[in-house]
């Protein structure tokens, strides 16, 4: 019946790019062998025609095992579309045969056919990677399926650290150890009592080690080879080359393509700098191969890194090039080219130094002076504010210059603290307002009118989730008061999402998640950091924790570490323009005719903020956003992913007029510089 549908539409179709995806199921369907150039993914097929589950088990498998066995005859190149252990395959590693499967062929795992199988599932019949294993059994009646491991192969390594599984397995034991100790001493008084006290915490500084995750601010001789580097990563098709779905063949192996691409990159780097630096890129041609330039690479990369670090609205479609660039590097390089990030600890440990870090004057001298930490406060004040920094500053100099350590090296050190302080102000600052607005215009318990209920039902527009009021009130609430800890950790996380992406024993894969190609990667430092503050947040907000609390890391909806962190360094681009338009409401009422439309189409300015407010907090908190009904939801992912979806829809909302008459343009800001 398969079979005739196939041929029935392919017969009808005039398209010549649908005859040759109908053709290719058709094939397939048959067990005919194809090559590269003809195989098309099951997750591209239009659903009609995907193979159903109404085979008998393991017919589905036998069948494309006979049509692999045909096609490795003809084709040579078969598509290799996966990098298991982060290791570059080629035919060798496509043809290595895993112990158990007829013919030592290899296994290939029934869903997303990128990987290699480690386990079969007795009741369902088929072969799966451990990642489609959990993706395809996370619900329903699958969920109580038990996998068996094939022979020779390790159980899947889902449930490793730094994985979703695991970060589920860890928050199940925080919440079983919270829940005894609320049993044990009931909280007394309201459970949003200390919420603003929550929010308006500044970073803290605990300690020498604290300054382990501060790194050092690009000086401007960097800058010069910064821009070195940014010039090479624009020009370099890495990506494209490397991270792609098509056929290796022994000619041309993924090795020899990475080896190729990292040293075109290094090649016009050197190039930019003769450029740029005759003197200093003759110093460089001395080295007759890579190796002897090997310390050069590896710092004009640690600046890259550092630079990104601490400005993370930067580099946003170079750095991960970067980084992909270095994994791979581990592999064909005789050298390290992952140098440790520079960090305040790091330099002043270097040069004896570390007394800086205790000296009594250090808050005041890093500390910001801005205006919105001092309301009602003179401008005589605010100087005298200013005055008071810049001799804190000078005397820390003072005290600590030696002839190790200069009183430039001070300066520069005192600069990166700032500059942490400077960051933690200007991205908590949106989050702490938004903790307001909502606190000041919506009641945590019941709504002060029915046309402004938080309420929110599954299914009416668009929400995924169904909250009362009240629970959805302490929904967002919690959702703000987490995203302001995670920016307050913004560079500790960061130099950890680092570490996982670079560390020497956790290994990749590449393989398709629904969203293009993606290096799936564990990332076990981000996700026990990630605990932690969890733990710490429902902790302070004192409430049962509304929602799920799993942070999805190594999965198809958070492929790695580069994935989750970049997501949370958009908090800030999300709620500052709202807080902006909301700020200048009043400033646009001044005009006579702007006055009368605000007033004739939202009944006055008031009632126009109330409305904007009230469709984000209500909106962009439902679950929504997702390309299926089980990536949505409460998650903690999801709540970030719902409030982008609002932001996607904002040409849609009435009062959107309002936004480009105060100057809106866009959520995401500039990509390249």
């Amino acid at each position: 019946r398969y079979v005739v549908e196939v041929r029935g539409a392919l017969f009808k179709t005039r398209s010549r790019i649908a005859r040759r995806v109908l053709s290719t199921a058709a094939r397939r369907a048959l067990g005919l062998g194809f090559g590269a150039r003809s195989f098309l993914p099951r997750a591209h097929l239009p659903s009609a025609l995907r193979f159903k589950k109404r085979r008998a088990p393991g017919a589905g498998a036998a069948r494309r095992r006979q049509a692999r066995s045909r096609g490795s005859s003809m084709a040579t190149d078969d598509s290799e579309m996966s990098v298991e252990n982060g290791a570059p395959a080629g035919v060798a590693q496509r043809t290595a045969g895993v112990k158990g499967a007829p013919n030592g062929s290899t296994i290939w795992c029934e869903e997303c056919e990128d990987v290699a199988a480690s386990l079969k599932c007795e009741a369902c019949g088929d072969h799966f990677c451990g990642l489609c294993f959990q993706w395809q059994h996370r619900a329903g009646k699958r969920a109580l399926h038990k996998p068996t491991p094939l022979p020779g192969q390790e159980m899947f390594k889902e449930t490793a650290a730094g994985t979703t599984q695991h970060f589920m397995q860890l928050q199940k034991q925080a919440e079983k150890e919270q829940q005894e100790k609320r049993n044990a001493a009931p909280s007394t008084g309201s459970d949003l009592a200390d919420s603003k006290n929550i929010a308006h915490r500044g970073p803290v500084l605990g300690g020498e080690a604290a300054y382990k995750w501060i790194p050092m601010r690009v000086s401007g001789e960097e800058r010069t080879l910064l821009r070195l580097l940014e010039g090479a990563l624009e020009v370099s098709e890495y990506t494209d080359k490397v991270d792609v779905t098509r056929g290796w063949g022994w000619r041309n192996s993924k090795a020899d393509v990475i080896e190729e691409e990292i040293s075109d990159f290094f090649k016009n780097l050197m190039g930019l700098l003769v450029a740029g630096n005759y003197q200093e890129g003759l110093k460089l041609l001395q080295a007759k191969d890579l190796p002897g330039n090997a310390e050069f690479f590896g710092k004009v990369c640690e600046i890259g890194r550092r630079f990104k670090i601490t400005n993370p609205e930067k580099l946003r479609t170079t750095y991960g090039k970067l980084i992909y660039l270095m994994q791979d590097a581990r592999e064909v390089l005789p050298f390290p080219l992952s140098h440790p990030v520079n960090t305040v600890h790091l330099f002043l440990s270097q040069r004896g130094g570390l007394a800086v870090l205790t000296d009594e004057d250090l808050h005041i001298a890093t500390q910001p002076v801005v205006a919105s930490d001092a309301e009602g406060v003179s401008r005589a004040a605010l100087e005298q504010a200013g005055k008071d920094k810049t001799a804190a500053f000078e005397r820390i100099v003072t005290r600590h210059s030696s002839g190790e350590l200069s009183g430039d090296d001070i300066r520069w050190v005192l600069l990166s603290i700032g500059d942490l302080y400077a960051y933690v102000d200007s991205n908590q600052g949106p989050v702490r307002e938004m903790i307001e607005l909502l606190e000041e215009n919506f009641s945590p318990t019941k709504p002060d009118k029915d046309a402004y209920s938080l309420e929110i039902v599954s299914g009416i527009r668009g929400s995924k989730l169904s909250h009362p009021h009240g629970t959805h009130f302490t929904f967002v609430l919690q959702s703000l008061h987490l995203w302001h800890q995670i920016t307050q950790d913004m560079f500790r996380l960061w130099i950890l999402a680092e570490g996982d992406l670079l560390g020497e024993d956790n290994s990749y894969r590449l393989m398709n998640t629904g969203q293009g190609m993606n290096r799936v990667q564990a990332a076990p430092q981000i996700g026990n950091a990630m605990h932690r503050i969890l733990s710490r947040v429902q902790s302070q907000v004192g409430s049962s924790w509304v929602g799920l609390s799993v942070v999805h890391l190594g999965d198809r909806d958070v492929p790695n570490a580069l994935v989750f962190i970049d997501k949370y360094t958009q908090v800030s681009c999300i709620l500052n323009p709202i807080i902006i338009v909301i700020k200048q409401i009043p400033e646009l009422c001044k005009n006579a005719q702007i006055a009368e439309y605000i007033d004739s189409t939202f009944g006055g300015p008031d009632t126009l903020r109330k409305d904007i407010l009230y469709d984000f907090f209500k909106s962009a908190f439902d679950g929504s956003g997702a390309d299926n009904f089980y990536d949505a939801g409460s998650c903690i992912d999801g709540r970030l992913t719902s409030a982008w979806h609002w932001c996607s829809s904002i040409s849609e909302k009435p009062f959107y007029p309002i936004f480009k008459l105060a100057g809106f343009a866009s959520f995401d800001g500039e990509f390249q510089r």
